[in-house]
């Protein structure tokens, strides 16, 4: 599938623009759209989302880079979106074709209206199907999130394709594995799963209200109890994530005011002192949080479990080897219950009996067998329990029981070198705070470097903070987490038991063992496609990167991605703004192309830090796959003259974006044929 047209009424600077995009031939597949900063290009990546996906857009805008407004809803987004310039009665409208290489698919058309005030007051959408080019017969808009999932790109995916290019580096990012997890999470349909247990959970919960039972009301309270657990997990995850995104903004200011003391180049070396200084502290604050965070784990998660008396263990699991016995003993059972029947039909059909048997007899007889065919199924084996107390786990989750307390094992040493090791560093970072305040600045009269530096306490201070809080939710995010794994092990167990006895309800019986198989199944469908995302990572890396010595990599089970040398060594991840944008195209890239959708690629700012070798790479790779549609949004610096000469064979066709100040802060977007350059061999600029 291709984008065929986007076509812009009233949508921000556009008063009224239609972009045409020609198929893909022969080994052209690349579309450049130049403007300058503030031209329109991010515009037209985030119309592409608003127009597909409409509000469920405002979910995915973030994960793709471009930056929004934290407190900005749907309403308020489209209200700031709408032209200035515009008349209040006149709507705002997005239509975006796609079609397939005969030029079938579908068109899109959403129309916002605006009251006198220009907020936003309702909408309206239209979906067409398209025939060899032309729109035909409409279809209802609830049709439409089915027809994007099989025909185009659902909007859980969009991120892995439409995407500003510069700022996905973020995703490099070692600290960051929650928003690769969560890219993950969207690739495997985890995200629709979670959707379809809580919807499994409110049918329960519906259906259960029409039955009258003992068990109800307890079975109720532990509903209630998951969904206020989950709705707080929830907003701590909200907390933790825009407190992680506040820690990489802080870190990037102190990165600045670090480069600014660098840039002053003093002849004494006291600058570049504080330079190493402030990346030292920076250094060991990780690791001194790491290791707070290392001995948080032991004291919260492992010595929890070992303060529980060894007696109370030991009896637990006994317990559960005895029902694991019980297990085996009743499948076993039910194994040869099913041939009883069998052999007494066999048994009774036998006639050669002298004299015949009589009725009587006959019915003694079975009477008999059956009372020794049930005797060796009676009383159980020894080993067996009278009562199986942990029937919601599985055979595989009892066996796991046993080894997770076996990894949880403490002793008073490790927790006693946690704490000296905790201790060290505090005490190194002291020292060094204490020789970074005795540094001299190095211009004449020491207020720029004295400024700096109360920079960089502001900064230090404001980190620290935002350290001690996110420590905070997390440990409140692990307890509640527990006590969720918890209170759904008491509902199943109650809901079993509730289902047991209520045959009618074979309906929610059903639901339960749904949500279950999901529960089981998600950590399964890591494991299905970890390993084939790490080699497709590995592919495309090697592809993108000129560092040769990265044999492959690996993600582990919690989405780490670690980069690995020939014999098997992990390598230090170069964190600059470069590498860190081809790590983050590496992973969208190879996510995009094992998720098998066929669907275009549109980057805004495609090469932002990149070296010459690094751009290079980057668009060979791009045009390599002459039959994927490729639009770049690029400024003047990124893709010049030059380089538009040298990409002239795979450019299917070009635009280049106008602006014009219309006066109180309100511009117009024109865009035409054409590119920086194109013609004189000079780069254009657009005042």
């Amino acid at each position: 599938m291709r984008i065929s047209a986007l076509k812009l009424v009233n949508f921000k600077s556009y008063r009224s623009q239609v972009f045409d995009f020609p198929p893909p031939r022969k080994n052209k597949n690349l579309i450049l759209i130049g403007g300058l900063n503030g031209f329109g290009k991010t515009s037209f990546l985030e119309a592409l989302y608003l127009g597909l996906y409409g509000a469920e857009a405002m979910n995915y805008l973030g994960r793709a880079g471009l930056e929004v407004d934290k407190n900005a809803t749907y309403s308020k987004f489209l209200t700031r979106a709408f032209n200035g310039n515009a008349d209040a009665d006149s709507p705002m409208s997005i239509s975006v074709e796609f079609v397939d290489e005969y030029n079938d698919g579908f068109s899109i058309t959403r129309t916002w209206y605006f009251d006198r005030n220009k907020v936003w007051d309702d909408e309206s959408i239209h979906v067409y199907s398209v025939k060899n080019g032309v729109r035909t017969k409409s279809h209802k808009p609830e049709w439409l999130p089915e027809i994007l999932e099989q025909n185009f790109v659902p909007p859980h995916l969009a991120p892995f394709f439409f995407f500003d290019g510069e700022e996905i580096k973020s995703l490099a990012s070692k600290n960051k594995v929650e928003q690769v997890k969560t890219a993950i999470d969207n690739f495997l349909g985890v995200v629709v799963l979670r959707q379809l247990q809580k919807r499994l959970r409110e049918y329960q919960n519906n259906r259960r209200r029409g039955v009258s039972q003992v068990e109800e009301s307890h079975l109720n309270n532990l509903a209630v109890s998951i969904q206020e657990l989950e709705e707080r997990i929830e907003d701590l995850q909200k907390q933790e994530s825009e407190l992680v995104e506040q820690k990489q903004r802080i870190d990037q200011e102190w990165q600045a005011i670090q480069d600014r003391m660098v840039t002053l180049g003093g002849a004494d070396g006291s600058i570049a002192s504080i330079s190493t200084l402030a990346t030292e502290i920076n250094e060991h604050e990780k690791h001194l949080q790491q290791a707070r965070s290392e001995l948080n784990d032991l004291l919260c998660l492992k010595l929890s479990l070992n303060l529980v008396s060894r007696r109370t263990v030991q009896s637990f699991l006994e317990q559960i080897r005895r029902e694991q016995a019980t297990r085996k003993w009743k499948r076993e059972c039910d194994a040869l219950r099913p041939q009883r029947e069998k052999f007494l039909s066999c048994f009774f059909s036998f006639d050669a009996y002298s004299p015949p048997l009589m009725a009587l007899q006959k019915e003694q007889l079975h009477s008999a067998i059956c009372s020794a065919w049930e005797s060796l199924f009676s009383p159980p084996p020894a080993n067996c329990t009278s009562r199986c107390l942990h029937s919601y786990l599985s055979d595989e989750m009892l066996n796991q029981v046993h080894e997770q307390y076996e990894r949880s094992r403490v002793g008073s040493r490790e927790i006693a070198e946690k704490m000296e090791e905790i201790d060290l560093l505090e005490r190194r970072l002291n020292s060094w705070r204490m020789q970074m305040a005795k540094l001299e600045g190095l211009d004449s009269s020491g207020e720029l470097v004295n400024r700096l530096k109360q920079q960089m306490n502001e900064i230090t201070s404001q980190r620290d903070t935002c350290l001690t809080n996110l420590t905070t939710i997390r440990n409140h995010l692990s307890a509640d987490l527990a006590e969720l794994e918890n209170a759904k092990a008491s509902y199943a167990r109650e809901n079993s038991r509730y289902l047991e006895n209520e045959p009618t309800n074979s309906l929610l019986h059903r639901a339960e063992k749904i949500y279950q198989f999901i529960d089981d199944l998600i950590p399964n469908l890591y494991k299905l496609k970890i390993q084939q995302l790490g080699d497709e990572m590995t592919h495309v890396f090697r592809e993108l990167s000129h560092k040769r010595q990265v044999s492959r990599i690996t993600l582990e089970k919690d989405a780490t991605a670690r980069l690995l040398s020939i014999d098997g060594k992990e390598l230090d991840f170069d964190k600059s703004a470069g590498e860190s944008q081809i790590f983050a195209t590496t992973l969208l890239a190879a996510l995009a192309n094992i998720s098998g959708a066929n669907a275009p690629l549109v980057v805004d700012t495609p090469l932002g830090r990149l070296d010459s070798l690094h751009r290079e790479n980057i668009l060979r790779f791009w045009t390599r796959e002459s039959g994927r549609q490729v639009i770049l949004l690029s400024q003047d610096e990124e893709i010049d003259a030059t380089q538009y000469q040298r990409l002239k064979p795979s450019i299917l066709k070009s635009y280049l974006l106008d602006h014009q100040d219309m006066g109180n802060g309100i511009g117009q977007t024109t865009a035409h044929e054409g590119y920086f350059g194109e013609g004189n061999g000079h780069v254009v600029r657009y005042e």
